[in-house]
Parts: C-alpha cells; structure tokens; sequence
C-alpha cells in the first residue's frame, strides 16, 4: 500500500472519531449520513473524484439500523445521492 494511501485513511478515521465523539452517543440514521457527507479534512470522509486525484473516490454509502430492521443506502455520494430503504421482514 502506498504510503500516502495510508495517511490519507489516518486523517479519514480520526475525523470520524472526533465527529462521533462530538455526538457523545447521540447517533441516528441522519447524524451517520451527515458524518459521512463530511468534507472537511482532505482527503475527507465523503471522496469525490478530483481532476487531480482519480484514485478513490466513495461509491456507495449505508447505513443499517437493526433495532428499526431497516438499511439506508444510496449510489454515490452520501452528500448528494438518493436514499434507499430495504427493510427486513
């Protein structure tokens, strides 16, 4: 793995932590996908691709929630892509 892959996924997860840590438990389905539309560090939690950086970029997001029963998730990024909902039986 190249190294500047590595740091990037460091600054990635210490932003969540301290986003998390900010809620001090108070986590629901839209605090998880605000967390990941999250833009503030570079590289940030939400990747979109850059003309300069084409290495990564986020997919797909999702959420699951299983005291509801119920996944959230979308296509693309979580800051601007449909939400879809599967629940279970």
């Amino acid at each position: 793995m190249a190294r500047w892959h590595s740091e990037g996924s460091a600054i990635r997860y210490e932003r969540g932590r301290a986003l998390l840590h900010e809620r001090r438990g108070e986590i629901d389905v839209a605090a998880m996908r605000e967390l990941l539309s999250d833009h503030e560090t570079s590289p940030s939690l939400c990747r979109h691709a850059t003309e300069s950086d084409r290495t990564s970029k986020t997919v797909f997001w999702v959420v699951a929630d299983i005291t509801d029963r119920r996944v959230r998730f979308g296509r693309g990024n979580p800051c601007d892509s449909r939400e879809q909902t599967y629940a279970f039986a």
